[in-house]
Parts: structure tokens; C-alpha cells; sequence
């Protein structure tokens, strides 16, 4: 049998932090609860294919993301083992809050060509591009996701032409907490401007 550090012997005795991430967690889920209400009311604004707002937006947590604990928010959301349209707000401890439009199959082909005619609409934006071959990975070291004009235009273009999905990201530090809401709310809008067919 192990013994305990001392610190970790302060951990086990520690009450008051499990306690207090009890609260910090639903003040997370009242926050993602505000993005999900400000894109509903957005969403008739839009071509976005019905079946995908079937379902209401759901929260999710766990607690082992690359070891650490996790809030996410997918609304809207189709996801099977072929077919994804997502836009997931995720609140990663320790780390950051993000949104992400995540598209494939179906879906990616059917909006491939708008994304690459609107392409320098990425480059002036301050898009992340998942360049992953795994859809799904969140964290935003450079194997994973790349800002789009940090890519040469020609490799901006033979990614879009060539990669199985599409995920489009944007990142906040958790200091920004207060205007993360907001500011995810208008990152759905311009994302769904990007892809919207009319």
C-alpha cells in the first residue's frame, strides 16, 4: 500500500474544495444554460437543417479530459456515428472555455464549398482549424488546432478541400468568464453566416 504525501493527506482532508466546486460547476451550468437560451433565439434567423433542433441543448460534465474536470453545451446538435453537426460551448477546469462548430459527413460535403468560398472570411476572424485527423480532441496544442491565417493560403485551401470533418474554434480564458456568453453566442452567429446557404 502507497502512503500519502502530505499534500495529498491535505486534499483528502479538504471538505471546503469539493464543496466549493459543487458551486462553481452550476454557476458553469447557469452559463452555458445563457449561451443555449441567446442561440435559440437566434436560430430562426438561419438555414440550419431541422433535423439537427430536434433535440434541446444538452450539458454534459466529466471528469477526466486530459485529466481534469469538464462542462460541455451541445446545442445545435445532430451526432451518429457518420453524421455530426454540433456547435459545443465547453468549459475545461483549469484551462479555458471554448465554442466550436463541428461538421461531418453529410454535412461537411454539403457545406464544404460555401466554407471554401468564404475562406478569407477564416483568415480575417481569428478562426482556430482543427487539423487533427481525431475530431475528437478539444485542447489547443498545434497537433490538434492551428489559427487558420497562421496556415499558407494554399494549405488553407488543400485542408478544406481534403479533410474529413470540419471544426472551427474559438478559446477564452476562464478570467473572461463574464463575457464569455456573449461573445460565444456571436461566434455561433458568425460561424452559421459562414456555412448559411441563402
Amino acid at each position: 500500500m502507497g502512503c500519502f504525501t502530505k499534500k495529498e493527506l491535505e486534499y483528502i482532508s479538504d471538505t471546503d474544495f469539493l464543496l466549493t466546486k459543487a458551486i462553481v460547476t452550476q454557476k458553469i451550468k447557469d452559463i452555458l444554460a445563457e449561451v443555449e437560451q441567446g442561440i435559440k433565439n437566434q436560430i430562426g434567423t438561419f438555414q440550419i437543417p431541422s433535423e439537427v433542433l430536434t433535440k434541446s441543448g444538452k450539458i454534459s460534465k466529466g471528469e477526466n479530459y486530459q485529466g481534469l474536470p469538464y462542462l460541455i453545451l451541445d446545442y445545435p446538435r445532430k451526432f451518429n456515428t457518420e453524421e455530426v453537426f454540433a456547435f459545443r460551448t465547453m468549459f475545461w477546469w483549469g484551462q479555458c472555455f471554448s465554442a466550436t462548430l463541428h461538421l461531418g459527413g453529410k454535412y461537411w460535403e454539403e457545406y464544404r464549398a460555401q466554407v471554401i468560398l468564404r475562406q478569407k472570411l477564416l483568415t480575417s476572424k481569428g478562426w482556430y482549424i482543427c487539423v487533427n485527423q481525431s475530431p475528437w480532441e478539444y485542447h489547443y496544442n498545434l497537433e490538434n488546432y492551428r489559427f487558420f491565417d497562421s496556415i499558407k493560403e494554399e494549405d488553407q485551401l488543400a485542408l478544406l478541400q481534403s479533410h474529413p470533418f470540419l471544426k472551427l474554434s474559438r478559446k477564452w480564458d476562464l478570467e473572461c468568464y463574464a463575457k464569455f456568453p456573449s461573445e460565444a453566442i456571436e461566434t455561433f452567429i458568425e460561424v452559421i453566416k459562414l456555412i448559411d446557404l441563402t
